[in-house]
Parts: C-alpha cells; structure tokens; sequence
C-alpha cells in the first residue's frame, strides 16, 4: 500500500463523491476531524475493519505523520485528506452520509478574537448533522 492511495488530493476529487468506489466496498462511513498524528483514526480503523474511516487535517506535517501510519499497519478502510473539516463536509459528503463523526481535543481558542478559529460552534454541529444518518 501506498500513500497516494491512502491520501486524496482536494483538487482531484470530484464534488460529492461515490465513496463506495474510493474504498472499493459498501460500509459504514466514519468521519474524523483533525487527526494528528494518526493514532486514533488507525486504532479505530483496526478495531472495525467492517467500516471506512476517512480523517481531515489541516497541518500538512501530521497528515504525513497520520498517512505514514496507515501504510506501516496496511489499512485499506482509512483515506485521509489535507482540508478543513467544514469544508470537507460541504464539499464532499451528501447529505446523510456519516454514520459517525469524531473530533478528538479540538483546540478550544479561549480567547475573544480567536472566537472565529473554533471548530465547535453551534453552526458547525448542525452542518455535521445534517450529513450524519439519524443515530450519529
């Protein structure tokens, strides 16, 4: 395996794609927002082989880091993807889609004028919900 099957390229994925065919089989679709270094995603991924997990990272350094760990255990059910999450949701998922969605230890920018930088906002769990099938 290889990381250019591993991470996709924004600009050569087409808007709402058929995630069925970029994993190559019909399962449960994962998402989780701000990866790191890729601890999670791959201990998810080992742990439910039965479903796919795709990860978004902002910081090209961890996504290499995250990307580099996938290989090493040989996931076929993980993609990863250098984006912003809100992004990512609106651009290509439709409508829902996720079966699930993880954010693990958002930076919570507790100051007033980095109000704007937080990922969590009331806005952005009703854009998850609206791509999450009802019991996400």
């Amino acid at each position: 395996m290889e990381l250019k099957e591993i991470v996709l390229k924004e600009n050569e994925l087409e808007i709402k794609p058929d995630w069925e065919r970029i994993f190559k089989r019909k399962a449960p679709l994962f998402l989780e927002i701000g990866i790191g270094n890729g601890e999670f995603i791959v201990w998810v991924a080992k742990k439910n082989p039965e479903s796919n997990f795709i990860g978004v990272e902002v910081s090209k350094k961890y996504l290499k880091k995250a990307a580099n760990r996938v290989v090493n255990e040989g996931l076929k059910n993980v993609k990863l993807m250098h984006i912003e999450g809100s992004k990512f949701i609106s651009k290509f998922l439709e409508r829902e889609t996720l079966s699930g969605v993880y954010i693990n230890f958002p930076d919570p920018w507790f100051k007033k004028k980095h109000k704007k930088r937080r990922l969590i906002s009331q806005p952005f769990v009703w854009l998850i919900s609206a791509f999450c099938l009802a019991y996400c």
